[in-house]
C-alpha cells in the first residue's frame, strides 16, 4: 500500500488539474494569451475577427509570455529544425545572444514535448503541469517529514497556492525554475538515507532542472532555500555519514554539465544593463507594505486583473501570496504552537525571514546588500520561498491538529488574527472612503470581503465543531477543510486564468503578410496607432530595432536610450528594452533628429501605419511621412506600409573613417546631422590595412546568405575599403575574407566593420562564442563524469 500510495496522490493531483484546466481539455481552448494578441495589440487588433464584432474578450494577463517567452520559443525551435543551435537572435536589438540571455532555456529537458506534441499543446501541459508537479514534489517531501494526510495537504496547497497558479500563466520560465524545490529536498533526505545510483540521479536531475528552466532569480532563491535546509541538516545524524561528501560531487559535476547554459550567461549580464542599472525604483514599487498582509484572507481587496477591476499598485502577480483561507490559518497555528519538532522550527524561521525580506522595511537589506542579481530584482518575488515555507508549515498546522485529542486551544491565535484583520478591513469599506479611487472600488473591494468573510467563517466552524458535537470527528473536519481549501484555488484560479481560441495563437494578418514579402533582411518598425510591440516580430522572423529581454547590449541600448537625452550617453537606461522614441499621431516621423538618424543608420526601411484609431485627423500623411522620405510600399483598408528613402542598406561600403575613443564623443558624431551616415564611420582604433579615403566610383556589397549565427557577403571594390554591418558588435563574432580570419572593428558606437581589400572577396561572418565552445566541453566532461559515477555507485550496490 506505501508503493501504491504515492501514485494515488499523483491521480488526485492530476484530476484537479483537469478541473481546474477543464477548458484546455474539453473546450480546445489554450492556457496562452492569444486573445490577447488579437484584442490588444497592433496591428492584430486592427483586424476583424469571425464572431467578433468588438474583438474577442481577453484577459490583461501573461504579456510578458506573449511578447517574450513564446516568439523566443519560435526563435529557438526554427534554429534547431534547422540542425543549427540558436545561439543569436537577430531579429532584435539589431542583433542579440539567444542561449545566453538565459531564460529562452534552450536546454531545459521538459521542453522536449515541443519535438512530440504541437507547439501550442506542448506549451499548454508546460502550464498545466506546474501546479501539478509542485503539488506531488511537495507531497513527496513533505511524506519524509510527517503523516500522510498532512503531506497530501501540503502538497495541495502548494501546488494550487496563488503565487504558483498566477506564475503557470504569467511567466513560464519562472514557474519551471521553482516547481524542482521540493525535488531537491526530497532527494537530499533520500540521500541521506542511502548514496544509491537513484538517489544521486534525483537530485542531479532536479538541480540541473532548476537551472536550466530559465529564471535566475529563482534558481537562486531555490539554491539559499536548499542550502539552509542542508545546513539544518548537516547537524542532524543519518544512516549516509558520507552524504555532505556525495552532495558536493553531485553540485560540482551539476554545475559543470550546466557549463553551456550557466556560462555564456554570466558573460552577457555583465555586457548588458543589469548589473549596472539602479533597481531602486523596483525597490520602492514592490516592497509591501504591513497592510498586503490583509491578502492572506482577502487576496482580491484591492480587484483581480483577471476580473478586470484591479485598482492596486504594480503587478498583481507579483505580490500574491495568498494560500487560501483554512491552509493560512493553519500555517498560523504551526506557527504559534509550541511543538520540539526542529523541521518545523526551521520552517517558521525559515517562512517568516523570507516574508519580511518582501515587506517594508527589511527587504530595503536586499537592496543595500550589493548582492549580484538579488539586489537588482523585484523583491517580492522572494515571496516564492514563503509560500513554500507557509505550505509546509500549513501541513504541520493540519498534522498539530488531528494529533491533538481536543481542538488545539493556540486555534485562538489566527482566529484573533483573522477576525480583526476582517473587521478593520469592513471598517476601512465603510468609514474609509477616501481609501478608494471611487465608488466602484468599493464595490469591487466589499463583494471580495464578503466572499473572504464567509468562507473565514466557514473555517472557523469546521475549526471548533468537533468541540461540540460528537458525531462529527477531527478527521472529518479536516476532510471538510480539505474542501474549502479546493474551493479557495478553484475559485481563485477561475477568476484569474485565461484560456483562448487557438486560432489566435499568432496568426498572420494581411500587413504581416506583407511585410514578410517585402521585408527581407531588411528592418521594420510601427508608428502612432500602428506600433507594433516589441519582440512580437521575432515570431514572424522580421527584423527590427527594438527589443524586450533581461540580457541585451549594454553598449546598444545606451544609443538608444540617448534619444531621450538630447544624444547624451547614460548608464542609468531601461533595463530590459531598447526601443526607438516612440511617434504619436500628432508627430511628424523625421521631426525628431535622434530617432530620424538611427532609423537611417540602422536600416529602417519599412514603417507600419494604421489607418484608424484616436488622431488620425491631427495631421495629414503628407505631414507624419513627408514625401521626400517616404513613399508608399502597399495598402489595405486598415494598414499602410510607407517605405523609408533614407534607410541605409543593412551593409555597405565605405573608405572615409574616424578614429575616436571616447564614447560620448563617438555618439556625437553618430547625432551629428554634418557627419555624413553611409559615407563615413567612426572606429575606436585604426584598421589593420590602410583605407584610401577616397571614394571610388563603383562598390558593390552583396548579402548571398542571412542566418542567424552566419551571415555571408561579397564586396567588390577598386580600392582598399571598410564594410559596415548594421549588426551589434558582440565577443564570439568572428569573421574570414576568403577563408582568411580578420578582425572585426566596433564602428558607430556599437556595430561591426572589417577592412576589406580591394577587389572581389567574400565575407562570412559567424558567431562561435569561446565561452560558449569551453562550456559545451565542460558540459560533456561533467555529464561523462557523472554517468561513470552512477555505473561505478550501481557496480558496488
Amino acid at each position: 500500500m506505501r508503493k501504491i500510495f504515492p501514485w494515488v496522490v499523483l491521480f488526485l493531483y492530476l484530476l484537479i488539474t483537469v478541473v481546474i484546466f477543464r477548458p484546455y481539455f474539453f473546450e480546445k481552448l489554450v492556457p496562452f494569451p492569444a486573445n490577447l494578441l488579437v484584442s490588444h495589440y497592433s496591428p492584430w487588433k486592427d483586424y476583424d475577427w469571425e464572431g467578433y464584432p468588438n474583438g474577442p474578450p481577453n484577459k490583461p494577463i501573461g504579456f510578458d509570455n506573449l511578447r517574450y517567452f513564446y516568439p523566443y520559443l519560435e526563435v529557438s525551435l526554427q534554429e534547431l529544425s534547422q540542425g543549427r543551435l540558436p545561439l543569436w537572435n537577430p531579429y532584435n536589438f539589431s542583433g542579440n545572444v539567444h542561449i545566453a540571455a538565459y531564460q529562452p532555456a534552450v536546454f531545459y529537458p521538459l521542453n522536449i514535448l515541443y519535438y512530440i506534441l504541437p507547439r501550442i499543446d506542448a506549451w499548454s501541459i508546460l502550464v498545466l503541469i506546474q501546479p501539478l508537479l509542485a503539488g506531488f514534489f511537495m507531497y513527496l517531501f513533505l511524506g519524509c517529514l510527517l503523516s500522510r494526510t498532512a503531506s497530501f495537504f501540503g502538497g495541495l496547497v502548494f501546488g494550487l497556492s496563488g503565487w504558483m497558479l498566477v506564475l503557470s500563466e504569467e511567466t513560464l520560465v519562472l514557474g519551471h525554475a521553482a516547481i524542482w524545490l521540493p525535488l531537491i529536498l526530497y532527494s537530499l533526505e533520500k540521500l541521506r538515507q542511502k548514496a544509491s545510483p537513484s538517489n544521486l540521479f534525483l537530485l542531479a536531475a532536479s538541480i540541473a532542472c532548476t537551472v536550466l528552466a530559465g529564471f535566475l532569480q529563482t534558481t537562486i532563491y531555490v539554491a539559499a532555500a536548499a542550502l539552509s535546509w542542508i545546513i539544518f541538516r548537516l547537524k542532524q545524524k543519518s544512516r549516509n555519514r558520507r552524504w555532505p561528501v556525495h552532495l558536493v560531487l553531485v553540485l560540482l559535476l551539476v554545475m559543470l554539465t550546466c557549463a553551456v547554459q550557466i556560462w555564456p550567461a554570466v558573460q552577457s549580464y555583465f555586457l548588458s544593463p543589469r548589473g549596472a542599472v539602479d533597481a531602486k525604483f523596483l525597490f520602492d514599487g514592490y516592497l509591501m507594505p504591513p497592510w498586503h498582509l490583509a491578502t492572506f484572507l482577502v487576496p482580491d481587496f484591492w480587484g483581480n486583473p483577471g476580473s478586470y477591476n484591479y485598482f492596486g499598485s504594480g503587478f498583481y502577480y507579483e505580490k500574491v501570496i495568498y494560500l487560501g483561507i483554512p491552509a493560512f490559518l493553519l500555517a498560523f497555528l504551526a506557527l504559534v504552537t509550541p511543538v520540539k519538532n526542529r523541521q518545523l522550527s526551521f520552517f517558521r524561521y525559515f517562512g517568516l525571514i523570507t516574508l519580511a525580506l518582501g515587506f517594508f522595511p527589511a527587504g530595503w537589506l536586499l537592496y543595500y546588500s550589493h548582492l549580484p542579481l538579488v539586489s537588482t530584482m523585484i523583491p517580492s518575488r522572494i515571496f516564492f520561498l514563503s509560500t513554500f515555507a507557509f505550505s509546509v508549515l500549513a501541513a504541520f498546522g493540519l498534522d498539530i491538529y488531528l494529533k491533538e485529542q481536543s481542538v488545539p486551544k493556540r486555534l485562538r491565535w489566527p482566529l484573533l488574527f483573522s477576525l480583526v484583520t476582517l473587521i478593520s478591513l469592513w471598517l476601512a469599506v465603510i468609514f474609509g472612503k477616501n481609501l478608494f479611487p471611487g465608488a466602484a472600488f468599493i464595490k469591487v473591494a466589499t463583494r471580495n470581503l464578503i466572499f473572504s468573510t464567509v468562507v473565514c467563517t466557514a473555517t472557523w466552524f469546521l475549526f471548533f465543531l468537533p468541540k461540540y458535537s460528537q458525531r462529527l470527528s477531527k478527521k472529518t473536519a479536516a476532510f471538510g477543510l480539505v474542501l474549502i481549501s479546493l474551493f479557495c484555488s478553484f475559485y481563485f484560479a477561475n477568476k484569474y486564468l485565461y484560456f483562448s481560441e487557438r486560432r489566435f495563437v499568432f496568426p498572420e494578418v494581411p500587413v504581416i503578410s506583407q511585410l514578410k514579402k517585402i521585408a527581407g533582411i531588411n528592418r521594420i518598425w510601427g508608428y502612432g496607432n500602428g506600433y507594433l510591440e516589441k519582440s512580437l516580430n521575432a515570431y514572424y522572423g522580421l527584423y527590427s530595432v527594438e527589443g524586450y529581454d533581461a540580457l541585451f547590449p549594454a553598449r546598444y541600448g545606451q544609443l538608444l536610450y540617448a534619444q531621450n537625452t538630447a544624444g547624451k550617453l547614460s548608464s542609468q537606461i531601461s533595463r530590459s528594452d531598447a526601443q526607438l522614441k516612440f511617434a504619436s499621431e500628432r508627430d511628424a516621423l523625421f521631426d525628431d533628429p535622434y530617432r530620424r538618424r538611427l532609423m537611417s543608420l540602422l536600416g529602417v526601411k519599412y514603417v507600419l501605419e494604421s489607418k484608424t484609431g484616436e488622431g488620425k485627423n491631427w495631421q495629414q500623411s503628407s505631414v507624419r511621412f513627408p514625401p521626400n522620405g517616404f513613399r508608399p510600399a502597399w495598402e489595405d483598408d486598415r494598414y499602410r506600409i510607407w517605405e523609408n528613402k533614407e534607410a541605409l542598406p543593412r551593409a555597405f561600403l565605405v573608405t572615409e573613417y574616424l578614429v575616436e575613443t571616447d564614447p560620448q564623443k563617438i555618439v556625437d558624431q553618430v547625432f551629428n546631422p554634418d557627419f555624413p551616415l553611409g559615407e563615413m564611420v567612426v572606429l575606436e582604433k585604426e584598421p589593420e590595412i590602410a583605407i584610401d579615403q577616397r571614394q571610388p566610383a563603383r562598390t558593390d556589397v552583396e548579402i548571398i546568405s542571412y542566418q542567424p549565427s552566419r551571415v555571408e557577403i561579397i564586396t567588390q571594390s577598386p580600392v582598399n575599403t571598410l564594410l559596415f554591418l548594421s549588426d551589434n558588435y558582440y565577443p564570439g563574432w568572428q569573421v574570414r575574407i576568403d577563408q582568411a580570419p580578420t578582425e572585426i572593428l566596433r564602428a558607430d558606437f556599437s556595430f561591426r566593420a572589417v577592412a576589406v581589400p580591394e577587389g572581389r572577396h567574400r565575407l562570412v561572418f559567424t558567431f562561435v562564442p569561446a565561452v560558449f565552445t569551453q562550456a559545451l566541453l565542460a558540459s560533456a566532461l561533467g555529464a561523462t563524469l557523472f554517468v561513470g559515477w552512477l555505473v561505478i555507485a550501481k557496480i558496488k550496490t
